[in-house]
């Protein structure tokens, strides 16, 4: 059931930049940040003090556990494949577009 949430107009204007970066709608991006905070939140392999380090650039792979390390870079390839997928849907728009248009030079 849908329910009604108050967001503070900074958030919210962070909100609506990501949720059309990310292509996904403004309830689709609020719930996508929840799962990760909460994620991060219950994780044993990272902290918030290690994720703002990273997020500011003061973190460095090195500097992680083998651990830690073998979760980031699962993590990196998991992105990777997501970019991929976003790529290939954007070629098969290009095509379709390109096909009504008449050019067939895609």
């Amino acid at each position: 059931m849908a329910k009604t949430l108050r967001i503070s107009d900074p958030y919210m204007e962070l909100l609506r930049a990501e949720s059309r970066d990310q292509h996904r709608t403004l309830a689709g991006q609020a719930e996508y940040w929840m799962a990760l905070g909460r994620a991060v939140e219950r994780s044993r392999l990272v902290d918030f003090q290690q994720v703002r380090a990273l997020l500011d650039g003061d973190l460095r792979f090195e500097a992680l556990d083998d651990r830690e390390q073998e979760f980031a870079f699962d993590q990196f390839l998991d992105r990777m494949a997501q970019s991929h997928d976003r790529m290939d849907e954007a070629m098969r728009d290009l095509r379709r577009h390109a096909e009504t248009d008449g050019d067939s030079g895609l």
